[in-house]
């Protein structure tokens, strides 16, 4: 999936909801450059200055500006941040609660 580098800030939480196929009001993404350490943590992305500082990363990775050691192709990696389905033990089973969110 490519985003332009001049999209707004709703465009892109739009454009990351629909792909995620998630309400946008349940979003929550993190990034991470394919070329960062596997130890790096994701970087939150849930405000329009972290959209900016990710693409400003971006930017200078192709550019070339900031290099790296890793043979990796580029690429930005998002993590949805959301904590996973809660569980329901019922009669000593775990069992997955659904999930009632609408679109």
């Amino acid at each position: 999936m490519e985003i332009p580098s001049d999209i707004s800030w709703a465009q892109f939480r739009l454009t990351i909801a629909n792909r995620m196929e998630i309400a946008e009001a349940l979003l929550d993404v993190a990034w991470k450059l394919s070329t960062d350490a596997k130890s790096d943590t994701p970087r939150r992305l849930n405000a329009p200055a972290h959209l900016l500082q990710l693409l400003e990363t971006a930017t200078k990775h192709i550019s070339g500006e900031i290099k790296t050691r890793s043979t990796k192709p580029f690429a930005v990696i998002l993590k949805d941040m959301r904590p996973p389905p809660s569980k329901v033990v019922s009669k000593g089973k775990s069992v997955s609660q659904p999930c009632l969110c609408t679109q």
